[in-house]
């Protein structure tokens, strides 16, 4: 539980899924039209799917140099690396 918790993915869905269902009902009780709030969302819940995808490729090439911070975790715990370096350190 902790780890989606910490993960920056979660929180992006999580809060463009609250501005979403926000936006609908708000729109909703405002009289917009039905078009015009699925307009509104398809944009959010999209612009939100290109971030998530950017913080996916990010944490892929992190993982690709080797210099992801939960395999600086694991190199610590094997002693492959010295106790003090962080993933700031490369």
């Amino acid at each position: 539980m902790k780890a989606i918790l910490n993960s920056r993915k979660f929180w992006v869905f999580l809060v463009s899924s609250a501005i979403s269902i926000a936006t609908y009902f708000v729109s909703k009780y405002a009289g917009a039209s039905a078009q015009d709030i699925l307009v509104l969302i398809g944009f959010i819940e999209g612009l939100a799917g290109v971030v998530i995808v950017c913080i996916w490729g990010e944490d892929a090439a992190a993982y690709r140099a080797g210099v992801h911070p939960k395999q600086i975790e694991a190199m610590k715990l094997y002693g492959l690396i010295a106790p003090g370096v962080t993933h700031k350190s490369f």
